[in-house]
């Protein structure tokens, strides 16, 4: 590991809530183990943590959304733009990747947030997170093993959370939105672009049965119309908006402010 490295992954220490962390600890390959990472429970978190996805995610995940967009979706270099000013990324700014798989969008935050800033990519697969270090970890990006579900860092200690294309994987989505209010400081921005499911209308339905067997069979969960946004301010959050893009939204909202 580089100095470089060191000093990011130096600056995550002194950020973890220890009491939320188990049995933590450095691994040798870049990243740090709050021990908490979930086992797997569906085919698809199986695929995530394939060693062989992990190398083609680069180019299976552009294309998999281009189809879900039906021809809407942005490039994979409009789409890291479009986060980075969604977000409203800034020098010095804490941000956190969800989820992050093999760190595509955390290292863009890390040159959005630099210098002075940290970009945390948090994932529970070694695959995804030994790519995420080889090819992002530096000054300002660092990695950490962790359950979205009960994120190791405290209250109100990051400037903006992300989570792309793996909502639809988790077991609770409710509780990783809870989680990543919580960490967001006042103000703090929420993006999160995950599945979407047109379940209103005559065909509504159908459509919801379809979804229910595509989980049950693969694990992906497709969301309905309102579902996301209702999770999202259940969560606490608030200035909530959505874009539908085919079978894919854009959510993205803000931790409400501390009352005068």
């Amino acid at each position: 590991m580089s100095a470089r490295d060191q000093a990011a992954r130096d600056r995550l220490l002194a950020l973890l809530d220890q009491d939320r962390c188990r049995r933590p600890r450095p691994d040798e390959r870049g990243w740090y183990d709050a021990g908490t990472a979930p086992d797997v429970s569906t085919r698809g978190q199986s695929l995530m943590r394939s060693r062989a996805y992990a190398t083609a995610y680069r180019v299976v995940r552009p294309a998999l959304f281009r189809v879900a967009g039906i021809g809407r979706s942005p490039s994979a270099e409009e789409e890291r733009r479009r986060a980075v000013r969604l977000l409203t990324l800034s020098p010095g700014d804490t941000v956190l990747d969800l989820c992050c798989g093999p760190g595509n969008f955390t290292g863009v935050f890390a040159d959005a947030v630099a210098p002075g800033g940290l970009a945390i990519g948090l994932d529970a697969s070694d695959a995804m997170l030994a790519r995420a270090v080889e090819e992002q970890a530096g000054e300002a990006c660092t990695f950490l093993k962790a359950d979205a579900a009960r994120i190791p860092l405290p209250d109100a200690s990051v400037d903006a959370v992300a989570c792309f294309a793996a909502l639809y994987l988790v077991d609770d989505p409710a509780a990783v939105l809870t989680e990543a209010v919580r960490v967001l400081r006042p103000g703090g921005r929420l993006a999160v672009m995950t599945s979407h499911v047109h379940d209103e209308g005559v065909l509504g339905g159908p459509v919801r049965a379809l979804a229910r067997v595509n989980r049950e069979l693969s694990g992906i969960r497709g969301f309905g119309h309102q579902e996301v946004v209702d999770l999202v301010r259940a969560a606490g959050a608030g200035d909530v908006h959505r874009r539908v893009e085919g079978f894919t939204q854009l959510v993205t909202a803000r931790a409400p402010r501390r009352a005068p």
